[in-house]
C-alpha cells in the first residue's frame, strides 16, 4: 500500500489544530464520520509551539524543526 501525504508547514498556530508542534490527522466524510481512505493523511507542522532551543534539540526531528524555525 501505498501512503500520500500531505505536509503543512505553518507559521502559525492553526485554531482549530491542538496546539502541538505536530499534528497528524486523516480525512473522514462530514456526514457519517467514515474515514477516507487509510493511504491519505494529512499532517500539520506548527512552528509557533517549538519552543526548544538548539542545545535542547534530542531528535533529528527535534533538529530539523528548530532549523526550518530559525532560517
Amino acid at each position: 500500500m501505498h501512503r500520500q501525504f500531505l505536509v503543512n508547514l505553518c507559521n502559525f498556530h492553526v485554531p482549530t489544530l491542538p496546539f502541538r508542534t505536530l499534528v497528524k490527522a486523516r480525512l473522514e466524510d462530514d456526514e457519517n464520520k467514515e474515514p477516507i481512505g487509510d493511504d491519505m493523511r494529512l499532517v500539520f507542522i506548527q512552528l509557533p509551539s517549538f519552543n526548544k532551543g538548539e542545545a535542547e534539540c534530542e531528535s533529528e526531528f527535534d533538529q530539523w524543526i528548530y532549523n526550518l524555525k530559525n532560517m
